[in-house]
């Protein structure tokens, strides 16, 4: 059984460069190819929450990695259940949820080799994050326990004009 620790905090950048992806990515400007926002009900406030996130396609499956832990998207996102995806001008519905053991390992390592050797989130990623894509997967799974992994899994799909 899983618990879950107290909410935590992302890095305080994390304040300015949110909203500078999100309009980004608003625009259609991807500055890396797997990012998307990804939009989900608060579980207090009942209105749409958006947070730019990494998203990882890994065989046939779709994720998203919690790279700041128990933060309040991914407590949001166990209330809600389902999120929103919008990557360019596609939108599309998904169910979620959280796995764990070799799945999210293997989840957790993609993110890592993908986000860790950038200058601008691998700094954040290291603060908090202190294993490295090449660590076995039994490290992996450990630090998945606190850095949820969630698989989505695709509902309906629109086009956005």
């Amino acid at each position: 059984m899983v618990t879950h620790p107290k909410v935590s905090r992302a890095p305080a950048r994390t304040k300015v460069l949110n909203p500078i992806t999100t309009t980004l990515l608003r625009l259609g400007l991807r500055p890396d190819p797997r990012m998307a926002l990804l939009t989900v009900r608060g579980r207090k406030s009942g209105r749409d929450c958006t947070v730019p996130m990494g998203v990882f396609d890994r065989d046939g499956h779709t994720y998203v990695v919690a790279a700041f832990g128990e933060v309040n998207w991914v407590l949001n996102l166990r209330a809600a259940r389902t999120a929103t995806v919008t990557q360019g001008k596609r939108s599309a519905t998904y169910s979620a949820e959280q796995v764990h053991g070799e799945e999210a390992a293997l989840v957790l390592r993609e993110c890592l080799a993908a986000y860790r050797p950038s200058p601008l989130a691998g700094p954040m990623l290291r603060q908090r994050i202190h294993v490295s894509a090449d660590a076995s997967l039994e490290v992996l799974a450990l630090e998945a326990q606190r850095t949820p992994v969630f698989r989505l899994t695709e509902l309906t799909a629109a086009t956005t004009a």
